[in-house]
């Protein structure tokens, strides 16, 4: 379900409440359909895209999935990059969500499904439903999928974070849940839980609102339940810092894995499938946090991500860790309005934070499975065109532009060497990571002083220099392009693309 609003304005809009209290690219490529997944197939670097994917080229981001909060993958991302599915289950999007699932899933096999947005939100426009409400619509989904597509992955528990008060919702969910099927575990693939760092006081108090952040649960009650998180904001007990801590954020994930260990889920996959540090650096409010301590939280939590493992909670197929895949909020969020935007999505200019994203590897202690690399250069990726004119008669000078990439999925990028040929001839030279995710290098070259209309062959070669494994195919390392007529001048503005 949309609102008028983005489906990330979510609960996230309270923070804009804070402000009382502080007072006091290339085109992208076409997408292809789905294909059966299992849940740990594909890399860890997930994406979340707050104002959608039009204009930005994930290929080219590093990673190996995205959600935009819908059931309608975009066709501008190709299907190398997984696609998460989220079903709503508010009481004002159930009816719709249970409607269309059955097309939905039989035309997406193998796909995942999250079922729920923050079920435990206390604001409305959230999924704002009861633990025993969010049981009962699980199971009903979770059944239907089941049976339309065994091969779908089902994503549980999308919670705001995983404190005490909300793991005594899922506590609460669970009972429920045991009500209506003997063996929950089977419609159980992956748990798909938020991780944010915010404020647990109620929002709402006598139709007023009194507070900021998470809020509680729908059926919360005082003195039955934990005590909620609280952060102050301001004053001499300022704990501004505890909404980007990089240990709160590591604490609650080992809470967490504990519980699932506890409930008897340690054989599941953990995704985190929303985080970030959501302070905005770029604001007339009163509070902020500079995209400095934004790109260091981002750095630090994705290190915890990769390489903390644990031999008595830690999933034990992926060597004991924690968390098995991580989806950054957000890709391009309203820069004024929250933090950790990678893009700005005024201009679609990398921020300090996604340039650190764009460039971010994994640290040496993650020892990740080894991947060999396969490099290739695309098909049908050639792009041609004038950039001016030469000295001399009928000569132009031209740029010449060609995607390559990593066919097997690493979480490292890897250091190619890219060759251009003219008709047999090295012309150009250029050294550039390939992003992790089998992700797309665009790869620039000049041709200096061409005569306009004349034919040519090219030819592009890439070949590793650096990666955590070795180049296992050759074969596919260079690719020749037909014959290509280069253009004239008037069509500077109108590349030829080679088909």
């Amino acid at each position: 379900m949309k609102d008028a609003r983005p489906p990330m304005m979510k609960w996230k809009s309270s923070i804009l409440l804070l402000t009382l209290f502080a007072v006091v690219c290339l085109g992208a490529q076409p997408g292809l359909a789905q294909s059966s997944t299992p849940p740990n197939s594909f890399c860890r670097f997930g994406i979340g895209a707050a104002n959608g994917v039009s204009g930005y080229d994930l290929t080219q981001l590093g990673v190996g999935s995205y959600l935009d909060w819908s059931t309608s993958r975009s066709s501008q991302v190709p299907n190398t990059i997984q696609f998460f599915h989220v079903l709503r289950v508010s009481d004002a999007s159930y009816t719709q969500t249970l409607a269309n699932l059955p097309t939905q899933v039989i035309a997406n096999p193998g796909a995942v499904w999250i079922i729920g947005n923050e079920p435990d939100s206390e604001v409305s426009y959230q999924d704002h439903v009861t633990a025993q409400v969010y049981a009962q619509r699980y199971f009903e989904l979770a059944t239907l999928i089941r049976a339309k597509d065994p091969e779908a992955v089902i994503g549980f528990a999308p919670i705001i974070q995983p404190t005490p008060l909300r793991i005594y919702y899922l506590d609460l969910v669970l009972v429920e849940l045991n009500q209506l099927t003997s063996n929950p575990s089977a419609l159980i693939d992956v748990f798909t839980i938020h991780n944010f760092l915010l404020n647990e006081q109620p929002i709402y108090q006598n139709g007023r609102t009194v507070s900021w952040g998470a809020g509680v649960p729908l059926g919360y009650v005082a003195g039955v339940w934990p005590e909620p998180d609280v952060i102050t904001i301001g004053g001499p007990n300022d704990q501004t810092k505890n909404t980007h801590s990089p240990a709160i954020f590591a604490e609650r994930i080992r809470a967490f894995r504990s519980w699932m260990n506890a409930q008897d889920f340690r054989n599941k996959p953990l995704w985190i499938t929303e985080f970030g540090s959501l302070f905005p650096s770029v604001s007339s409010l009163y509070l902020t946090v500079s995209e400095a301590d934004t790109a260091s939280f981002l750095q630090q939590t994705m290190d915890f991500m990769l390489t903390a493992k644990d031999g008595a909670i830690g999933y034990s197929p992926d060597d004991n860790r924690l968390v098995q895949h991580f989806v950054w909020y957000s890709l391009n969020e309203d820069r004024t309005r929250f933090g950790g935007s990678l893009y700005d999505p005024n201009n679609q200019q990398l921020t300090l934070v996604g340039e650190r994203f764009l460039n971010y590897d994994p640290p040496a202690g993650a020892l990740l499975p080894s991947k060999p690399a396969d490099l290739y250069v695309l098909p049908d990726s050639l792009i041609i065109g004038p950039t001016g004119r030469a000295n001399g008669p009928g000569l132009v000078n031209y740029r010449v532009m060609v995607r390559a990439s990593n066919a097997i999925a690493s979480e490292y990028r890897t250091q190619v060497r890219a060759r251009l040929y003219q008709n047999g001839l090295v012309v150009g030279e250029k050294t550039a990571p390939l992003p992790r995710c089998s992700g797309h290098t665009v790869f620039r070259f000049d041709l200096a002083a061409q005569q306009a209309g004349s034919r040519h062959t090219l030819k592009v070669e890439i070949s590793l220099l650096s990666g955590n494994g070795p180049e296992t195919n050759l074969a596919n390392d260079h690719r020749t392009f037909p014959e290509i007529t280069l253009p004239p001048i008037y069509q500077a503005i109108l590349p030829v693309i080679n088909r």
